[in-house]
């Protein structure tokens, strides 16, 4: 990565945009027609686009094609066939690009998007001869390799998973000082692994992923503390937690993780705003750890005082979760924006999927405009928002306060039921999202709202549904889709 140059520190950073783009092609079955293979924008005459653009446009294209797909055929999730329309796209981009422009940074592009046409052999050479042209770094040679992983990294073809972790093994061989890019080339694979069922794969590979964090320069770790990796936390979790000895390296990987945010002496006498990032990052990873010690634990009881969608009463009830159902539970609040914007997400999935059964647990503050009001004239009003305004028919418990003592003289209102008093589904994030198998056993958990999360909770959906199929249990069938994962617990060779 140390180039001199401006233009080579901007290619640099722009191939690095598109890395993870590159890296989630979704699969798709809704027919859609390919657009047309243009440089999008005005350039000088005769100036053929580069590789990293050629990948940008191509990227483009695919988000358009999909938003497409999603306005015409209201499917949130659409699946193969605009996997094949990219790569029909990826193919007519090599045919366009002059091979003289693949030199030097550009051949890193250039060997992604042979991967998205299916060349392999292409890639890999294009890989090959940048990571031998001389003068290259330790950084250079790590960048490169990272992204040759992830581009490889996809559970669409299980296939190339195998060259995938051969890059990984190279950047590996490299030594501790390229930690930082040997964590980021293992979240693609841990994803894929996941998404195909095979949990000894996610282990391995997930530990040795995390492992890498504390190795990093401190200022490198803040990938570990994005929201986007609480995802892939939450798989190794799951994956660890059904093995013999899975709860210990659960402990002892957080144990380091947590010991990873507390920065060098060094920094903070430098800069004592590294304390404040350390103290943001702690908040982060505590709250992980507290969710990730549900996973592989019973699931209580859901208790609230008013409930809606739930039979014909909307008295107060327990509801058990130990009934043979997959169940999706949000934990949020009515006035938290992100955790009322996933409620049209859990009704498209109601929908879809209607043995599963999906639940949002709320609780009100005893006010109602401008005035107190008695809970239940509030959680009334509340049901009437849910069902008319955001029409949802999935179940929803709303809590009742109970306005306490504030130390500045005041009130405040806190939430009296065993959900949330005995800390059974503790909150890591606004929404916090607990995915509960059909044995009542909590497997995922998820923190933060993304307008990712319906195709994340989807994903593990399918996974514990064809879970529950392999193990010979009954499992709701899904409408418009099927998946390939196996049993979490099965045995798998290591690549």
């Amino acid at each position: 990565m140390a180039h001199s140059s401006r233009s080579s520190w901007y290619t640099r950073a722009l191939i690095g945009a598109l890395a993870l783009l590159a890296g989630y092609v979704s699969p798709l079955d809704a027919q859609v027609l390919a657009p047309d293979v243009t440089f999008a924008g005005p350039r000088p005459a005769g100036l053929p686009p580069s590789p990293a653009e050629a990948l940008l446009d191509l990227n483009v294209a695919d988000a358009q094609a999909e938003q497409s797909v999603v306005a015409v055929t209201k499917a949130y999730y659409p699946k193969d066939s605009l996997r094949v329309n990219a790569e029909v796209r990826a193919n007519e981009w090599l045919k366009s690009l002059p091979s003289s422009v693949a030199v030097g940074l550009q051949r890193d592009p250039y060997g992604m998007i042979a991967v998205r046409a299916r060349h392999d052999s292409v890639a890999r050479r294009a890989f090959a001869a940048h990571l031998a042209a001389p003068g290259q770094t330790l950084a250079d040679r790590a960048y490169t390799l990272a992204l040759a992983a992830t581009a490889f990294a996809s559970a669409d073809y299980p296939e190339r998973l195998p060259i995938a972790e051969q890059y990984v093994a190279q950047l590996d061989s490299l030594g501790p000082d390229a930690a930082y890019w040997q964590f980021s080339a293992r979240r693609l694979l841990i994803e894929a692994y996941y998404r195909l069922g095979r949990g000894a794969d996610v282990a391995r590979v997930g530990v040795a992923a995390f492992s890498r964090v504390p190795r990093m320069p401190y200022e490198q770790r803040d990938e570990m503390f994005e929201p986007g990796i609480a995802l892939v936390y939450a798989a190794v979790i799951d994956a660890l937690s059904g093995r013999p000895d899975g709860r210990a390296t659960i402990r002892t990987m957080n144990r380091e993780l947590l010991a990873a945010v507390t920065p060098p002496p060094d920094l903070v006498a430098r800069d004592s705003s590294f304390l404040w990032m350390s103290d943001t990052w702690r908040s982060v990873m505590q709250g992980n750890i507290d969710m990730s010690e549900r996973v592989g634990q019973e699931a209580q009881p859901l208790v609230s005082n008013y409930w809606v969608n739930r039979g014909t009463t909307r008295d107060s009830q327990t509801v058990s979760v130990r009934d043979g159902k997959i169940r999706v539970i949000e934990i949020g609040y009515f006035g938290c924006g992100s955790c009322v914007a996933a409620v049209p997400a859990l009704e498209r999935l109601h929908q879809q999927y209607p043995g599963v059964e999906f639940v949002w647990m709320t609780h009100g503050d005893g006010i109602w405009g401008n005035r107190l009001v008695d809970p239940k004239v509030e959680a009334d009003r509340l049901a009437e928002h849910f069902v008319k305004y955001l029409h949802a028919t999935f179940p929803i418990g709303i809590a009742k306060p109970v306005w306490v003592p504030a130390d500045d003289g005041g009130s405040t209102a806190e939430v009296q039921t065993p959900t949330w008093q005995a800390g059974q589904y503790p909150q890591s994030g606004k929404p916090t999202f607990y995915i509960v198998d059909a044995q009542g056993i909590i497997r995922r958990t998820m923190g933060g709202f993304d307008r990712d999360v319906e195709k994340k909770l989807e994903g593990i959906i399918q996974y514990l549904q064809h879970e529950q199929r392999s193990a010979g249990g009954v499992s709701a069938p899904s409408s418009t889709s099927s998946s390939t994962a196996t049993h979490r617990h099965e045995s798998s060779s290591t690549s």
